[in-house]
């Protein structure tokens, strides 16, 4: 399995050099029940007082291996807190949110798609690829704000309510003890 961050990254996070700026960024995906892409182009920000011009990864899911924009927009994700049930869960939250992005988060919750999550971390000084292994989460209940023009949004690691159980199919031609 690759490592997490790439040594570039481990290294800013660890010396902190006052040249080195890490990028955070999200992209938001919005997958209908079908399986069709409800977002023309995905919901591209980063963390930043600029927007970014970056390098997908070779495997990205839309816009693979291409330079993109990232708008620069303020966010936070926020871990909660621990529980002894449930899933393990982030909020994400995106202030001064646009109202072109308010409506398409709003299409979204009513296509019931499914929100794909993706965050990325780049450095100021390599935008060429991503600096760590892209997080895929899923986004629920987006709940924008109108008098904060802020969208806040819970993100899981997975989608465990609609994982299939069991995951796989035991037939007689895969497994065949299971005649008699």
């Amino acid at each position: 399995m690759p490592a997490p961050f790439s040594v570039a990254l481990q290294e800013a996070y660890a010396s902190v050099p006052a040249t080195e700026v890490v990028l955070d960024t999200i992209e938001i995906h919005a997958i209908a029940p079908d399986g069709a892409h409800i977002f023309t182009t995905p919901i591209r920000i980063v963390r930043d007082d600029a927007d970014l011009l970056a390098t997908l990864e070779q495997d990205a899911p839309r816009d693979a291996g291409a330079q993109v924009t990232f708008l620069s927009f303020v966010f936070d994700l926020t871990l909660q807190p621990s529980q002894a049930t449930g899933v393990p869960e982030l909020e994400l939250g995106i202030d001064n949110v646009t109202d072109e992005i308010e409506d398409a988060l709003d299409e979204a919750v009513d296509a019931r798609a499914k929100l794909v999550v993706i965050y990325r971390a780049y450095l100021a000084s390599n935008p060429t690829a991503p600096q760590n292994t892209p997080v895929k989460l899923i986004g629920t209940r987006p709940v924008a704000d109108d008098a904060t023009q802020k969208i806040t949004m819970r993100c899981s690691a997975a989608d465990w309510m609609n994982k299939r159980v069991p995951s796989e199919d035991y037939t007689r031609a895969r497994f065949p003890g299971l005649s008699r």
